[in-house]
């Protein structure tokens, strides 16, 4: 008696109770290995930012990082200005901790270019007005089941700066534009040997 059990390109066929082909036996083997060691990968984001994870921050801050590598004010340097900020994402969700955040981070550049930040437009010889466009992050994952798994976190800055001077009519100093996309990239194999991370910058204004 012959027993045959057809597998894909693979037969495995038995005769009296003895294997005389083992041809299929790779693919079984890496159908049990996949079956075994195959599994899935979950995160968690707990406080003290709940719904923000590690990674948002972490590209999000390595786009302001590089932002702040081309983003220069020393034609102001020895100036009173005053700063606006002003965000979209404020506007929409009624907040300001962006604004906030963001002023804090651009008060330490202007002081680092020797302006002298003050806190009044009547103290200013020039105000500087800060459109924030894009502050935020970008999410979407790749996966080929079950052996691979990636998940990308873009975290994006888009500003455009202008600087007025004080007087009667206010005179337009420069304008400036900076757009920054970072990177951030977790990979995980057979989804439970990672994560491998790895940064990279897409996108930068000025080059």
């Amino acid at each position: 008696m012959r027993f045959v059990w057809c597998l894909p390109r693979f037969p495995l066929a038995w005769e009296k109770g003895k294997v005389v082909s083992y041809r299929g036996l790779p693919l079984l083997w890496f159908c049990l290995f996949v079956g075994v060691f195959s599994g899935c990968i979950q995160k968690k984001v707990l406080p003290p930012l709940p719904g923000l994870s590690a990674s948002s921050q972490l590209s999000t801050a390595a786009a302001l990082a590089m932002a702040s590598e081309t983003l220069r004010f020393r034609e102001l340097s020895a100036k009173k200005v005053f700063l606006h900020v002003h965000t979209l994402a404020s506007f929409l969700s009624r907040e300001q901790h962006s604004e906030d955040f963001l002023q804090a981070w651009l008060w330490e550049l202007l002081v680092r270019d020797g302006v002298f930040p003050v806190s009044s437009p009547e103290q200013a010889e020039i105000e500087l007005a800060v459109q924030v466009n894009v502050l935020g992050i970008d999410r979407f994952r790749r996966d080929f089941p079950p052996l691979f798994y990636t998940e990308y976190t873009d975290g994006k800055v888009d500003m455009h700066l202008v600087a007025y001077q004080r007087g009667a009519p206010p005179m337009i100093r420069f304008t400036k534009d900076v757009r920054v996309t970072v990177r951030y990239r977790e990979a995980f194999w057979f989804y439970f040997l990672g994560p491998y991370p790895s940064l990279e910058i897409l996108d930068t204004l000025p080059r």
